[in-house]
């Protein structure tokens, strides 16, 4: 049985009040879907950014996450 056809069949099992849920649920997770693949794209600074490091440019970052968040603590003050 296909994935579609499983579903089709789990649908058959809810009363006609109860699909109004299961319809908004499924409208909700299908905009989420959507809103999740929509925002892989990268924005301009990122772009800009990757380019900057492809052409020997920016920092990279070879230490730890905990030694990271301290610097960008200290950065933060610092403004």
């Amino acid at each position: 049985m296909s994935n579609k056809e499983q579903c089709v069949a789990l649908l058959d099992d809810f009363t006609e009040a109860q699909l109004v849920n299961v319809t908004a649920m499924l409208k909700t997770m299908k905009q989420a879907i959507a809103d999740a693949l929509e925002d892989e794209t990268p924005n301009a600074a990122t772009i800009a950014a990757m380019e900057e490091l492809e052409n020997g440019g920016g920092d990279v970052w070879t230490g730890g996450t905990e030694e990271l968040f301290a610097m960008l603590e200290r950065e933060a003050a610092d403004a």
